[in-house]
């Protein structure tokens, strides 16, 4: 609407000889430079019918702004003589201006009844004839906010037959989506007749019925279809689509329909398309396989979709699918058009990872670093006479331990692992010694007052799973850490988890089992009690648990959890764990000396223990089972 708010050019700040004048003080200003010729002069001249046009328009976007309704639409009326407008463009430029006022004025006039916006549409209709169709379905939406649905779909056909002068091709856009809604109604139309058949179904067979409710599926499907093959975003008409089609168990056609909304290269990227195709899969009972590659592909596509909403972008060129595997399983990932190629191994900030979930390669390869750090470093610094034993110590701090270190957090080390990563060539060196020496590892490294590096790989694995335990839920890594995969195991001797390795080789007897106790004991799951007994068994064959309360309350509540859970044969479970330690646990646990040192410092340790202790070795001899049970 700016375009009408052109004036006259007048230079306001010139005089009659050319001199400028300020318009605050009056002051005139000669300038120094010689004013060239015009050579030309805008002669746009303003009639009093655009005056007055321009003037009726101002007014009612003021009483628009003060929310005074009724005044603009008085001024509103008169400015319907725009349309008057010798020049062609600027009529058809006021027409549009009317028809988009006046509708937000009717929205917002007080008492406006539904054949006052009938008349406006059917009048804006026969004025702006370019605009047509989008007045038809302006018009038609309208309708269908009050509810006349009938009234909505006789102006869409009436668009639909519409033509005027040549069909353009903005016109024949327009016209495939007014076809478009049309078929929308009609699907509305299906639904009701599908109710009203339904309900009747029990009563009698009416064939008629069945017929004319087909006969409007055909009819709303056949434009439905047609508008699908445009690319677009079409999710309200898919979604009415494929509730037709499942209706009559065209179940293949469904598949077909939905794999082209969500993959076909010319569509804009949707995630919707791939979330209405994994529901698909789902309701049909696909393979768990195929269901895993669709909701991989949703959240990628969420992604995506996120990035570009923020301004980013994904790069093809940089991004890899991998799959963690023991076998090849191909997984095809989108990212728009694109797909990504899918490899055995990547790395990810300097860590390698391969489609095998192992960690021997990364570890060899950091150790490969290292021994490429000390032979860099083998002639100017390790054997250099020169330099002070502590400068070398300084540089192996410093350089060589990272290089080997990078990453240890995530190691699963086996005992040949454990050897290679003592890293005692570089010390042996800088103590000026050789293996011909026959000198122990950990002479040398007491020598040099050098920690073992396996003693801080094992206390930065600590480190790392108490920043997982205390996690709260929610957190990805605390998520993944606390995770149990579903699922068949391979046949075979299972895999040291991360996990296993840590708290069962590492940790046994840290806090830290504590606190994995309770997330075990938390789960809804057999397995994952049998492992709480475990635990709980593991943390008292150790001495510094002996005394501890809460330990042995452990034993209690996880025996007791799998009394619920296996009525028949927890006996058996328990039976079984305590094979290994019915020899010596009495000694370590349950003796005369025990008892009475329990009985003078904790009664509560006794009450818990006498409980066990019967439940555990019932054979176990009178006189410590009797004082045991005071």
């Amino acid at each position: 609407m700016a375009h009408l708010d052109w004036q006259p050019f007048v230079n306001e700040h010139l005089d009659e000889d050319g001199t400028g004048v300020d318009s605050l003080n009056g002051s005139t200003d000669k300038s120094k430079l010689p004013l060239a010729a015009a050579t030309f002069l805008d002669q746009r001249i303003v009639s009093g019918f655009h005056q007055s046009t321009r003037t009726c328009l101002q007014k009612v976007r003021d009483a628009m702004l003060h929310h005074e309704w009724h005044k603009a639409a008085r001024y509103m009326s008169s400015y319907f003589q725009a349309i008057e407008d010798t020049q062609v463009t600027m009529a058809q430029q006021h027409i549009e201006i009317i028809w988009k006022t006046g509708t937000d004025i009717l929205h917002h006039l007080p008492a406006t009844r539904m054949e006052n916006y009938n008349d406006f549409y059917e009048q804006m209709k026969h004025l702006g004839l370019n605009n047509y169709l989008l007045i038809s379905l302006e018009h038609s939406f309208h309708l269908l906010t009050n509810g006349q649905i009938d009234n909505a779909k006789h102006q869409l056909s009436m668009a639909e037959t519409w033509r005027y002068g040549r069909l353009s091709q903005g016109q024949s856009q327009r016209l495939k989506l007014v076809q478009a809604y049309r078929s929308l109604l009609d699907y509305f139309a299906w639904c009701d007749k599908r109710n009203s058949f339904s309900t009747q179904a029990a009563l009698s067979t009416d064939e008629m019925a069945e017929l004319d409710m087909e006969t409007v599926y055909k009819k709303a499907t056949v434009n439905l279809k047609e508008i699908l093959k445009h690319p677009g975003v079409w999710d309200p008409f898919i979604l009415c689509y494929v509730e037709m089609l499942e209706h009559y168990q065209q179940h293949e056609e469904i598949s077909k329909v939905l794999k082209d909304y969500a993959y076909d290269e010319s569509f804009p990227p949707n995630p919707n398309a791939h979330v209405y195709l994994y529901r698909h899969l789902k309701k049909r009972n696909a393979p768990e396989k195929k269901l895993r590659n669709r909701d991989l592909q949703l959240s990628l596509d969420r992604f995506a979709a996120e990035c570009e909403a923020a301004g980013m972008r994904i790069s093809t060129s940089k991004s890899e699918s991998m799959v963690l595997n023991r076998k090849r399983v191909e997984c095809t990932l989108r990212v728009g058009a694109e797909i990504l190629p899918q490899v055995e191994e990547f790395k990810y900030l300097g860590v390698l990872f391969t489609s095998e979930g192992r960690m021997e390669r990364e570890i060899g390869r950091q150790i490969g670093a290292a021994s490429a750090v000390m032979r860099t470093l083998h002639g100017s610094v390790v054997v250099k006479r020169e330099l002070s034993r502590k400068a070398k110590l300084s540089i192996y701090q410093s350089i060589y331990v990272p290089a080997l270190t990078y990453g240890h957090e995530l190691w699963v080390m086996t005992e040949r692992t454990r050897s290679r990563v003592q890293a005692m060539s570089f010390l042996r060196r800088v103590a000026g010694l050789s293996l011909k020496d026959r000198v122990r590892s950990s002479v040398i490294r007491e020598e040099l007052g050098v920690d073992p590096l396996l003693l801080r790989a094992e206390r930065s694995q600590m480190r790392w799973l108490g920043h997982l335990v205390r996690m709260p839920p929610g957190r990805l890594p605390g998520e993944v850490f606390r995770a149990r995969p579903t699922g068949r195991r391979p046949r075979g001797r299972p895999r040291t988890r991360w996990r296993d390795y840590v708290l069962h080789d590492l940790v046994p007897s840290h806090e830290l089992m504590l606190e994995y106790f309770a997330i075990l004991l938390r789960s809804d799951k057999e397995d994952d009690f049998r492992r709480a007994l475990d635990v709980s068994l593991q943390m008292l064959d150790y001495a510094c648990w002996k005394r501890n309360l809460v330990a042995w309350k452990s034993l209690k509540a996880s025996i007791n959890k799998l009394k619920k859970q296996c009525v028949d044969n927890w006996n058996d479970i328990v039976g079984e764990k305590m094979v290994s330690r019915r020899d010596w646990w009495p000694a370590f646990h349950f003796t005369y000396f025990h008892a009475q040192e329990d009985l003078t410092t904790d009664p509560k340790l006794l009450r818990v223990k006498s409980w066990l202790c019967r439940l555990l070795f019932p054979a176990l001899p009178s006189v410590i089972t009797i004082y045991i049970t005071r």
